[in-house]
């Protein structure tokens, strides 16, 4: 990649010293080699449409904040497009090889732990009913949205404080070995 940024300066350097050298006439005397551009995308388009979106949301989440939005919605709204989008940036990192093996092997760990430990305490909840399995789909999403939607938060199908805070509230309600458990393995994650 510098090699091609390399070029393209050298390629507009050269041409501007053509137009220079051709005075009013506008006529170079000299011939201007021209490279073609040969771009590479770095990360697949996907990616980098899920940070637009993501910016996107974030933006109107700061937008829908107003002096009469209360700080727990206000929060909540906020914490929820945060987390999409460092999500989504950190994808974009991924996908573009921005990270090492060894990074990219610890933030998949972390995020797939997260994921299984989130699906267990909704499963335990009554809220997840598919596999248990670290992946973070369209049934995680619709268990974190029916948790939400239960519990009068938004439903952004993110987990921010708010949904953690209703999800550890119904596992103490369900019996305290639900809740350590709960605990136990949140701990065991961080």
């Amino acid at each position: 990649m510098p090699g091609l940024l390399a070029t393209a300066d050298l390629v507009e350097a050269q041409a501007a010293l053509a137009a220079a050298e051709a005075g009013p006439s506008g006529t170079p005397s000299v011939a201007v080699p021209t490279v073609p551009p040969t771009s590479t995308p770095l990360a697949p388009a996907a990616s980098v449409d899920r940070v637009k979106q993501a910016d996107a949301d974030f933006e109107a989440a700061q937008a829908a904040v107003t002096e009469q939005t209360t700080l727990a919605d206000a929060s909540e709204q906020f914490n929820s497009a945060v987390v999409a989008l460092e999500m989504a940036w950190l994808r974009l990192f991924a996908d573009a090889g921005c990270l090492t093996d060894d990074q990219q092997v610890q933030a998949e760990a972390a995020v797939s732990s997260y994921t299984f430990a989130l699906q267990q305490d909704l499963a335990t909840a009554g809220y997840y009913a598919g596999t248990v399995d670290g992946v973070t789909g369209p049934v995680t999403v619709q268990a974190i949205e029916d948790l939400q939607e239960a519990n009068g938060l938004p439903v952004t199908g993110t987990v921010d404080k708010a949904t953690a805070a209703a999800l550890q509230a119904e596992l103490v309600a369900l019996g305290g070995a639900a809740a350590q458990e709960s605990l136990t393995s949140t701990a065991a994650v961080q």
